[in-house]
């Protein structure tokens, strides 16, 4: 268990107000600069302001892009800070055998396409391969996987690549003797951008998704469900192209594209990377526990900022809960799926409550909730959206803590897969002006 200590009072004040920012703001800013907890979540747990304990636990090591574009394994408990900020997930497994393995003895098929071996990978190793199409004409040029997903499954396929003289990469997903069942995502390595999607016949609907992770390399993500036969495996085709819409491809065996890093997942959205071997691999499930004297007992405001890549299958992702010492949500708010993409909150007291446009959950969300005197107020992007004539009616003890994104149990599936930006609490009702000043 990862754990960190802070024994800073509210008295510390880290920076201060430029002189627009208080001509701007009329009231006291020494009031909106001394929060009860302030967790700027950018590279640590460390609090600029609050008493208390970030307790961090996940069952298994893992992987993140820190800001040089690298990637970094971390031991288990251990957290990873990336960009965005702290990274949460939930658990997820990596059905792909041998995800940094490119030999030929690893590739169910490869055609008209030489393998260049001990390539940089994004992790400093010499693991990563060039895929190099030859000069053969009028043929079809690929690796090919071969992979068991349950039939009807939601599933991504995943890949880093980087343009070595070929400009896109096609991803196909579909049954293993069928071509037309296969879903395809075109990728340009160029300018970053999805550029051309086909659904297969009996395939559900496939998308794609790129990330850009600097020095070149690109996530890319075919997103999409195979119905495949009960009896038959399907197979994923990795495909250098010179035409984002041409299948074949006639190659001078020397142009390339290079690719790291193979991963397949149960969930409509990739993870971290998870390496395997021989066989498939699971990251376990990340909990974060912050306790203290940081849970305000009567009018408050929280204000925080996040992300989130997607939804596990489960109807709400937590983004933050405030727990009594019995283990009972007191207050919970976070992402909810099943209702367009919206924003959530509730307690033990009354029924959810969903609020907000449809978002677009890969940007960042500020967020706000304050609550005063049994009346919650909901802000995004410093704009109210809507008033609750509700509260929380019990009282926090001595012994209540906050769940940040991750479960509050062992078998909590509702949770955020995302990054944690920041997280301010006031043990005071925060105005309209003070909010969208601080959002």
């Amino acid at each position: 268990m990862y754990s960190i200590s802070n024994g800073s009072n509210r008295s510390v004040d880290y920076f201060s107000p430029s002189a627009e920012l208080a001509t701007k703001f009329k009231g006291s800013l020494g009031k909106i600069m001394n929060p009860l907890l302030d967790m700027p979540l950018s590279n640590s747990f460390a609090m600029k302001t609050g008493i208390g304990e970030v307790n961090f636990t996940r069952d298994s090591s893992a992987t993140y892009i820190n800001r040089y574009g690298d990637l970094q394994s971390v031991a288990k408990n251990e957290p990873r800070f990336e960009n965005d900020g702290l990274l949460i997930e939930n658990s997820s497994s990596n059905l792909i055998t041998y995800s940094q393995d490119f030999t030929n003895d690893n590739f169910y098929e490869v055609k008209e396409c030489n393998i260049e071996q001990d390539i940089a990978n994004i992790d400093g190793s010499t693991e990563a391969c060039k895929l190099v199409p030859t000069t053969a004409e009028d043929s079809h040029t690929y690796g090919k996987k071969q992979i068991s997903f349950d039939k009807n499954a939601k599933v991504t396929i995943s890949i880093t690549a980087e343009y070595a003289g070929v400009q896109y990469l096609s991803i196909q997903h579909g049954n293993f003797v069928s071509w037309e069942t296969r879903g395809s995502v075109t990728f340009d390595l160029i300018n970053g951008k999805v550029v051309y999607e086909e659904t297969g016949a009996g395939n559900s609907i496939v998308t794609g998704h790129i990330s850009d992770l600097g020095k070149g390399r690109f996530r890319c993500e075919l997103r999409g469900g195979v119905r495949n036969d009960e009896d038959k495996v399907s197979t994923v085709y990795l495909q250098p192209r010179i035409i984002a819409t041409a299948s074949k491809y006639v190659g001078d065996d020397a142009a390339g594209i290079i690719i790291h890093n193979m991963q397949g997942e149960y969930l409509s959205f990739a993870t971290s990377y998870i390496p395997t071997t021989d066989e498939t691999v699971t990251r376990a499930t990340e909990k974060c526990i912050v306790s203290g004297n940081n849970v305000p007992y009567q009018d408050f405001t929280i204000l925080m900022s996040s992300n989130s890549f997607g939804t596990d299958g489960t109807d709400r992702a937590k983004t933050l809960s405030m727990m009594s010492s019995d283990g009972n949500d007191k207050l919970t708010c976070g992402y909810s799926y099943n209702h367009q993409g919206q924003l959530y909150v509730d307690d033990d007291t009354m029924a959810s409550i969903y609020f907000g446009d449809i978002l677009n959950h890969s940007s960042t969300v500020h967020w706000a909730f304050r609550f005063c005197k049994g009346i919650v107020d909901v802000y995004v992007e410093g704009q109210h959206l809507l008033t609750v004539d509700k509260g929380l009616t019990d009282t926090y003890d001595a012994g209540s803590y906050l769940s940040l994104g991750g479960a509050d149990t062992d078998t909590d599936t509702g949770c955020l897969f995302g990054h944690l930006k920041s997280l301010k609490i006031y043990d005071f009702a925060l105005d309209d002006e003070e909010i969208k000043l601080l959002q």
